[in-house]
């Protein structure tokens, strides 16, 4: 992790820094973790100027170096900033490779939040982020992220895509009941229930019955609660802010744990139950805020 100091002892703002794309760039890739507020401002008022060059990035395997200088925190960034920006189908298959190509066990926390990310490109990224719930190579929390995208974008999209986000989802769950992993089964089943479609509550309710899923992750009693209402108190917490990843707290958070320890500790507690009290377990609350 990069020292704090860099904080305050990187390139100062100036005139040709704020009329220069590239330099705003460059500028982005050495601040890392410490990318400040004003220099994030300027790449969303130069949005269209610098979409395609932080697109790039993300094709660019030098930055996904954990090893590297910069410690995986530049592509992490660039995938918040084009969230941020809204709809991009180019912008939201850029981040569907970047979750393809690094899903690896090392960087599967970074893969996760990206698959949250693509809620913000909206009904233009139907495509990528199905592909990513059909992947059955991809890591289940990923496939699992990328399906509860489906289900914030259909909040606000018409019938047409919630009724696709639906069958995406069942059809994955279905490919996977000839395979010995509960576990993505599980988790899409979960995320299919967020959706209350009434034509897919036997469907669930059948996966339970054939054994194919794992009731210490999710039980029939929490459908029917999530059928019956008893969490939508809770549904603020699940809107996805591209731009929490730069917050004060996130940086400290980062900045205080060492990702691969981070990763395995997450692992652990993924199913637990959260800590916030709300009764849910941790994968479908607070791990869903980066919390």
């Amino acid at each position: 992790m990069k020292d704090e100091t860099k904080e305050t002892s990187m390139l100062s703002m100036n005139d040709n820094t704020t009329k220069d794309p590239e330099t705003l760039i460059e500028r982005l890739i050495h601040l890392g973790m410490f990318t400040d507020k004003e220099t994030i401002d300027l790449l969303l008022k130069m949005k269209e100027k610098v979409r395609p060059l932080l697109i790039d990035m993300l094709y660019t395997d030098d930055l996904w170096d954990e090893y590297g200088d910069h410690s995986l925190w530049a592509p992490i960034c660039v995938i918040h900033i084009l969230a941020a920006m809204g709809d991009s189908k180019d912008a939201a298959e850029a981040v569907v490779y970047a979750i393809r190509e690094y899903d690896t066990e090392e960087k599967d926390w970074v893969t996760e939040d990206a698959a949250k990310a693509l809620s913000s490109f909206g009904v233009e990224a139907f495509e990528p982020i199905s592909e990513i719930i059909m992947d059955r190579d991809l890591e289940e929390f990923s496939r699992s992220a990328a399906a509860n995208a489906l289900f914030l974008i259909s909040k606000d999209a018409g019938i047409d895509f919630r009724k696709r986000s639906i069958a995406v989802i069942r059809k994955a769950i279905v490919e996977e009941t000839t395979s010995n992993d509960d576990l993505a089964r599980t988790l899409l089943a979960s995320d299919l229930s967020d959706f209350k479609d009434p034509d897919s509550l036997d469907f669930v309710k059948s996966l339970f019955q054939k054994g194919l899923m794992d009731s210490n992750i999710l039980s029939l009693e929490e459908v029917m609660g999530i059928y019956d209402g008893q969490f939508d108190d809770l549904s603020h917490m699940f809107r996805h802010n591209p731009l929490h990843v730069f917050s004060k707290e996130s940086k400290n958070f980062y900045r205080g744990t060492e990702y691969s320890l981070w990763t395995d500790k997450r692992r652990n507690g993924r199913n637990d139950r959260c800590r916030c009290g709300s009764g849910k377990k941790f994968k479908k609350c607070c791990m869903l805020l980066g919390l």
